[in-house]
């Protein structure tokens, strides 16, 4: 007769790829040391280990790149990269929706964007408004397309139809190892997503010294355009410069090429977390937790909860619990 032990089924609750990353990460009795991969950690207080061990499982686990001193290099820009950036843009401007609030001097606007007021030129024909504006209403206004100082460590800009809007939210990550790479695929990234009509937010990394990375690329997409992940890997199939890696905790969709859903976890400090930032979070406080627990078995529990109170699919990492199944991949 065949059975399972409670630790054995919290095990096979987990994917393969966090048990993976669990062999590879050993916390000292008590929360204040620890190892990951060969790199040593060691802090004063559990809640410092907690910051440096999720720290460190983004870097390995998810990027794929080097311990950073200091993180100095997440906020690096280059000038002239960005120039090139901008250069390989298919698209200059984007649609973006504001709440117009009053008239400006000489015939200018001011609107409301992003809870800020911007006084706009007066209005651009091309510009779009709603089929039954009472005048008070959003209207789409052109704006420039590139932000290149909005995330930090990258290059971002919104596709010519629009940004993305709305609680779920695709990201797809490609791995880039060079610079020349990056500018490629910046390229024909964007211009195939433009080629599919698709609004979009994109980003890639903003410095040749913040490569390479799995995710030195990332596209947003939202609802009604979740299929173009697969327009982005065909986009940069067979590209020199592009790599073969994908995070551990997203799912791949094509060799360098893989897929998450943003987070949609509303409990305090975890709201505004990138997806690498939430999971690798959400393991560093189980692994810390369990440290200080007097369980002598394996982490796998504490892991399990603490990932379904953080609203990860712990069968798969790149999911949230209510996250719809497109079949881009065998669980995504």
């Amino acid at each position: 007769m065949n059975t399972m032990s409670l630790a054995d089924t919290m095990t096979s609750a987990l994917s393969p790829s966090v048990r993976e990353l669990l062999a590879a990460v050993e916390v000292a009795p008590g929360g204040c040391s620890a190892r990951v991969l060969d790199q040593e950690l060691t802090a004063s207080t559990p809640r410092d280990l907690q910051h440096k061990l999720s720290a460190a499982f983004y870097d390995a686990f998810h990027a794929g790149r080097e311990p950073m001193s200091g993180g100095q290099q997440r906020t690096l820009r280059d000038p002239r990269l960005e120039t090139r950036f901008a250069a390989a843009m298919p698209h200059s401007h984007s649609l973006t929706r504001v709440r117009p609030v009053g008239a400006g001097p000489n015939g200018t606007r001011v609107v409301e964007y992003h809870g800020v007021r911007v006084l706009l030129p007066a209005a651009d024909p091309e510009e779009a408004a709603p089929a039954e504006s009472t005048g008070a209403g959003p209207v789409a206004v052109r704006l420039p397309a590139a932000r290149p100082a909005i995330s930090p460590g990258y290059f971002m800009a919104d596709g010519s139809r629009g940004t993305v809007a709305g609680r779920r939210l695709l990201r797809v990550y490609v791995h880039l190892t060079t610079v020349d790479a990056a500018v490629e695929a910046w390229h024909r990234v964007l211009s195939a997503l433009e080629d599919a009509g698709v609004p979009f937010r994109a980003k890639v990394a903003s410095s040749e010294r913040l490569l390479p990375r799995r995710d030195a690329l990332v596209v947003y997409l939202g609802t009604g355009a979740w299929h173009a992940a697969r327009t982005v890997a065909e986009a940069v199939r067979g590209l020199p410069g592009v790599g073969d890696e994908v995070s551990l905790i997203a799912e791949e969709l094509a060799p360098g090429v893989a897929v998450a859903w943003e987070p949609d976890d509303l409990r305090p400090g975890m709201r505004r977390l990138s997806f690498g930032e939430h999971r690798a979070s959400a393991l560093a406080e189980a692994l810390v937790h369990h440290s200080r627990s007097a369980n002598p078995a394996g982490p796998e529990a504490t892991v399990l909860e603490t990932f379904t109170a953080a609203g990860i699919d712990p069968a798969c990492p790149a999911r949230n619990l209510d996250s719809p199944v497109l079949g881009l991949s065998a669980s995504v």
